[in-house]
């Protein structure tokens, strides 16, 4: 090797010296940590229970919140309602999906007319005595020749029909809009709703049940079967599907 050559070898052998005891002296990059990593990912959307519900007229406004297990006499399922003022009247709007078993829409497919009566009872919190009741019956049929499924719901002699539909638009047809209070019954306090759903009473019961819905919304006299505490319509024997909405705030 000629000295021009070693020279040449020499400084790259100084250099290469250099390049590599630079980076094993760099610090390491951290790794991300669980802190790091929640705060990179965009804020969630906040979930209904979470959010106000603002009408044009803030008098009738009412914030929705958690389910509260801990002020009810006992145990109820929940599932999330939609609650809305329709002028100073309290409206709700109940999940469908699941209140028929296999059986029962088995039996419905083959043509027979189901009835389902719905009460939605509106209580302050803790949960005693209730403070308003709203009801609906709903006649639910299949058509066999056009596979389509109607009901029928509403007052007596006043009487709506949603017709040619599938299923979950049956039920939510019969599920919508039923009216349970209004502002001077709620008052300011926190309310709890809890529901109870017949599917084909016994006519002594859909009768009563009819009569609620069409006196509208309120309390029954205390001599109705639909009259009673939380403890004696809800913590009793399981012989209907019953499960509580959010608490809300007016």
């Amino acid at each position: 090797m000629s000295a021009r050559h070693a020279r040449q070898f020499q400084v790259v052998a100084a250099l290469a010296v250099v390049f590599l005891f630079g980076c094993a002296s760099r610090p390491a990059k951290p790794a991300p940590t669980v802190v790091a990593a929640l705060a990179a990912k965009p804020n969630p959307k906040p979930s209904t229970s979470a959010r106000r519900q603002l009408t044009a007229d803030p008098i009738y406004s009412f914030t929705l919140g958690e389910p509260d297990s801990v002020m009810l006499p006992c145990a109820l399922p929940f599932r999330d309602a939609e609650i809305d003022w329709k002028g100073n009247q309290l409206a709700v709007q109940l999940p469908g999906r699941e209140v028929l078993t296999a059986k029962q829409r088995a039996v419905l497919a083959n043509g027979l007319p189901m009835t389902i009566a719905v009460r939605v009872y509106v209580f302050p919190r803790p949960a005693d005595q209730p403070i308003s009741l709203g009801a609906r019956t709903c006649r639910l049929a299949y058509d066999l020749w056009q596979q389509t499924y109607s009901v029928h719901y509403g007052k007596t002699g006043q009487t709506y029909q949603t017709i040619g539909v599938g299923l979950h638009a049956a039920m939510r047809a019969c599920f919508r809009d039923i009216r349970i209070a209004d502002q001077s019954t709620i008052g300011s306090a926190p309310a709890i709703i809890a529901t109870i759903v017949d599917v084909d009473p016994p006519d002594a019961l859909r009768d009563e049940i009819q009569k609620q819905a069409n006196a509208g919304y309120g309390l029954p006299p205390a001599t109705s079967a639909l009259s009673g505490t939380f403890q004696s319509l809800f913590c009793g024997p399981i012989n209907a599907l019953k499960f509580r909405a959010q608490v809300f705030q007016p």
